[in-house]
């Protein structure tokens, strides 16, 4: 038996249960599209707290350090993982189709990686990811040193030609080692898996453009939608909701979540405070900057028994 993390940068972490069976080896550049070296794994996504390794447009160096030990009937192999990763952003753009990710294992072991593009289409946990050969990536497999540094190298097949950005995820897997005596028994291993966004924009000018919606349920309860009517991702990073004109009163939302073109979002809000308003301000942090709207509350009737 095993179990899964994936850490999803800027997001929360999402754990999977299942067995896995692998197998690697090493493919040229040319032929790194050419086929998978692992059957595409199945998850059994929850969610879970969240886990933001950094934001930005990848000029940050993070770490992701994982360690697990559980108490078990069964025997258990405990599990350290410790790595950078730089940048944990990819702009993939007209001009520059092409980046390199700086690694680094500064655990005591070696570890393993088994990189894979996937196409972003919508929120992973209702299967928003697709795979694709849109992007090469070399090497797909690599080992790294305790103490060492790999390169990994990105690019684009085929240069964004339309009106829209295309959003991608680079998943870096850990590969786990085969069980070095099958008589001692069944035992616990933890997989490691993260996810880190790919944009690659047209050569024309895009942005996001949000559109908002705020319906009031029962007892100071809302609903607030955001939808992406532009031709870019839009990263939001801090929402404030308050009263049309009184702005210190307000509710505040501390969450990263991307919104992809054509896509919306829904968060549920509790604030009795703020029942009873006809208009709304709505204040945005993200990383295309600060915005506001004002945005007119409807009023939805609660059934009771």
């Amino acid at each position: 038996m095993s179990i899964r993390k994936r850490y999803d940068c800027g997001k929360h972490v999402n754990v999977a249960k299942e067995t896995v069976v692998c197998g690697w080896g090493i493919q040229p550049w040319k032929e790194a599209h050419a086929r998978q070296i692992m059957d595409p794994p199945r998850f059994i996504h929850g969610r879970g707290p969240g886990a933001r390794l950094g934001r930005g447009k990848g000029l940050m160096l993070t770490r992701v350090v994982l360690f697990v030990g559980l108490v078990m009937l069964l025997p258990v192999a405990a599990l350290a993982v410790s790595f950078t990763i730089n940048p944990v952003r990819v702009d993939l753009g007209s001009n520059r189709p092409y980046a390199v990710m700086k690694i680094g294992n500064t655990a005591d072991v070696p570890l393993t990686l088994q990189a894979r593009a996937y196409r972003w289409i919508g929120e992973e946990e209702k299967g928003g990811l697709a795979p694709t050969d849109d992007i090469m990536l070399n090497p797909p497999v690599f080992t790294i040193a305790p103490g060492a540094t790999r390169y990994l190298r990105l690019g684009l097949r085929t240069a964004n030609r339309g009106t829209t950005e295309l959003t991608y995820r680079l998943a870096l897997q850990e590969v786990p080692k085969p069980a070095q005596d099958a008589t001692e028994g069944a035992s616990l291993h933890t997989i490691m898996r993260l996810t880190i966004p790919i944009f690659a924009p047209p050569k024309t000018a895009v942005a996001a453009k949000l559109a908002w919606s705020i319906e009031e349920t029962a007892g100071g309860k809302f609903k607030l939608m955001a939808a992406n009517k532009g031709n870019a991702h839009i990263q939001i990073q801090n929402l404030e909701v308050s009263p049309a004109g009184i702005p210190a009163s307000g509710k505040s939302l501390h969450a990263t979540t991307y919104i992809l073109p054509g896509q919306s979002h829904e968060w549920e809000l509790e604030a009795p405070e703020l029942a009873g308003q006809a208009q709304m301000r709505v204040a945005v942090t993200s990383d295309a900057g600060k915005s506001e709207d004002i945005v007119q509350t409807t009023h939805s009737v609660a059934q009771t028994e």
